[in-house]
């Protein structure tokens, strides 16, 4: 019995926790994965009209919504058990900017929106960062610009110095309430204006951001627009490490 009390003891509600996530988001990545191959074989093959082809892409867009979801879940799950770390490697900084503003792209473009980004030279360089989550901190916040913005732009700029790195994140959409702004970086807090999803993608962005001991700051209104800005100490790697 002390035995099998000590075991006890040594199982928290957390550990439970991120079991239970891990198997149900593995049980549920696994026919999502189904409907996403699908979806992009129709796609492929068939001779779509219009509409059939409509049909395939809203059912590939919510099976993507729906993977998205569950990976916030599982993240936020390690954030809250401190089990989130960095994984550093020496990386093009500008490389890796420019893969996230190709994805970007495809999703502004179907939405009619411009997408404009500003990359200085200084950025083509070779740095020590994790930067899986340079990439993760990038599309949270220009999926959900792209993501609330009806008509007009969405920006990014970066600039980088020897300590530092700033990115900015302007968009033209719907804005956020001065009530709520702060509130928005709340685990499963929806904004009034924006009253879908699992409310995880800000929160993540602002642990994600803290852990690689950086700061994340807004500036929004309701109806104009929101403009986020990230500040990341980096230091700059040698090129010949690549």
């Amino acid at each position: 019995m002390s035995q099998m009390s000590s075991i006890d003891n040594q199982v928290t509600y957390s550990d439970i926790s991120e079991v239970f996530l891990s198997n149900v988001s593995h049980s549920l990545r696994t026919p999502i994965n189904v409907i996403l191959g699908n979806s992009h074989l129709l796609r492929a093959t068939l001779d779509c009209n219009e509409e059939q082809a409509a049909v395939i892409d809203q059912i590939n867009h919510s099976a993507m919504e729906l993977l998205s979801q569950v990976n916030d879940l599982v993240d936020m799950s390690r954030i809250e058990s401190n089990k989130m770390t960095l994984c550093s490697q020496v990386v093009n900084l500008k490389e890796v900017i420019q893969d996230v503003c190709f994805m970007i792209s495809a999703k502004s473009d179907k939405k009619g929106l411009i997408f404009r980004y500003q990359l200085p030279e200084e950025l083509d360089q070779s740095v020590t960062i994790d930067d899986l989550k340079i990439r993760q901190i990038l599309l949270a916040l220009l999926d959900n610009a792209v993501k609330f913005t009806e008509q007009g732009y969405v920006t990014l700029q970066a600039t980088m110095s020897e300590s530092r790195i700033m990115f900015s994140v302007t968009d033209t959409g719907i804005g956020i309430e001065d009530s709520e702004l702060q509130r928005i970086y709340e685990p499963f807090y929806q904004t009034n204006s924006a009253r879908h999803g699992v409310g995880l993608g800000l929160p993540i962005c602002k642990r994600v951001v803290e852990l690689m001991n950086g700061t994340i700051t807004v500036k929004s209104g309701k109806d104009q627009g929101s403009v986020f800005t990230v500040t990341i100490p980096v230091p700059v790697g040698r090129s010949e490490q690549l």
